[in-house]
């Protein structure tokens, strides 16, 4: 009776822990911001495949997953809450786990009338008291939603709220810098911050990001290599740090970088894109189109691995399926340089030289500091001067 006990009452406990969590973080957001909640039971953000509730003030999706599954998500719409407020909220929900723990420990009837274990109050012991503990210990392994971002779980988002409370003001307002495309200010105020030893990731992702944006690729390169000693890196990490050194023309340590940051994660479509991209800067084409594969198939929307693909394949003659790549990226994207650059390697495999020109200059006008572009658009034109007095 305790195994049947314990599967059947299996998915109506995992269904109320994960209520109860969630909406221990909905309520005091709700109460404390004034702003909708949105509730997610069932899935990391999936709308598409959950039966939507809305209310004035609580949007919930329900998916059946919930009872397998469990996964739950709580976000919520206010936009720059003070950190004291996100605490509160953060904290709700491993509180509210914990005093389900609590209630199920010291008032369910873990024996039965037999004196024998009742398997349908054991696992929701069970469950709640697992609820909270893998809610409450920071991880360093970070959620994927449904729509690709990457989220902390309340251990470690407390954690990073936690150390950023004394530091509000200048945190914000480095926010803004960044949003603004104020670079030169954002990594000014990060690294600031972050000299003050306020180790959260995302000061050092809005710093180095900042400065690679800013274009201080010897000042980004100097950041990364106090970083890597100083800190326990992630999968984002170590694809931001492959950035600064492939714009340092490092590609060696950019492929060490990113095989760390993919033997954390081998789904990560941005490393996968990025180590694509070197392997192809190194001309070794097919494996590039190797690992560009599997960034498409991690995500089919992704333009820049496209691009990229379609580059790869150029080079190894496969125009056609290199030209499809390219048009895929333009679909997806069309403020590239890259995109137009690739489309005038095309067209200089062709030998229209014409068309290849002018899809080289356009790259060059849209950003000039796109790799190779000068060598291309010579090129490009001494062709175009030899053709001419072989005509």
């Amino acid at each position: 009776m305790f195994i049947v006990n314990y599967i059947l009452f299996y998915p109506i406990a995992i269904f109320i822990n994960v209520v109860v969590h969630e909406f221990g973080h909905a309520i005091p957001a709700l109460l404390l911001t004034k702003q909708r909640v949105e509730v997610f039971i069932g899935s990391y953000g999936d709308e598409k495949k959950s039966f939507p509730l809305r209310t004035k003030f609580i949007n919930i999706w329900f998916n059946p997953n919930v009872f397998l599954k469990g996964r739950g998500l709580c976000r919520q719409t206010a936009k720059n809450t003070p950190i004291k407020k996100q605490l509160i909220y953060v904290a709700g929900g491993p509180a509210a786990s914990f005093m389900l723990t609590c209630i199920a420990i010291f008032y369910s009837p873990i024996y039965n009338a037999d004196g024998d274990m009742n398997g349908g109050h054991f696992v929701f012991v069970s469950a709640a008291m697992a609820t909270f503990f893998v809610s409450i210990i920071p991880r360093k392994k970070r959620i994927i939603t449904a729509g690709n971002n990457q989220i902390s779980n309340d251990g470690a988002q407390l954690q990073r709220l936690w150390r950023l409370r004394k530091y509000e003001k200048e945190y914000y307002k480095a926010y803004e810098a960044y949003n603004a495309k104020d670079y030169n200010t954002s990594a000014d105020l990060c690294e600031a911050l972050w000299n003050k030893r306020i180790k959260v990731q995302e000061l050092f992702t809005y710093a180095l990001s900042s400065m690679l944006m800013a274009k201080q690729y010897s000042r980004a390169l100097s950041f990364c290599k106090e970083i890597k000693d100083t800190s326990n890196l992630n999968e984002d990490d170590y694809c931001l740090i492959s950035l600064a050194e492939i714009h340092s023309k490092l590609y060696e340590e950019a492929v060490i970088a990113l095989k760390l940051s993919l033997g954390l994660n081998p789904n990560h479509y941005n490393s996968l894109n990025n180590i694509g991209y070197v392997y192809t800067v190194i001309g070794e084409f097919n494996t590039a189109i190797e690992y560009l594969d599997r960034a498409i198939a991690v995500n089919p929307l992704f333009g820049y691995a496209f691009n990229n693909r379609g580059y790869a394949k150029i080079k190894t003659g496969d125009l056609a399926g290199g030209y499809d790549d390219v048009q895929k990226s333009l679909e997806l994207d069309n403020t590239d340089a890259y995109t137009y650059r690739n489309l005038g390697v095309y067209y200089m495999h062709l030998g229209e030289f014409d068309k290849a020109l002018q899809q080289l200059i356009k790259a060059k006008e849209m950003d000039s500091n796109t790799d190779m572009i000068d060598d291309l658009i010579a090129e490009t034109q001494n062709s175009l001067t030899t053709a001419t007095l072989n005509q």
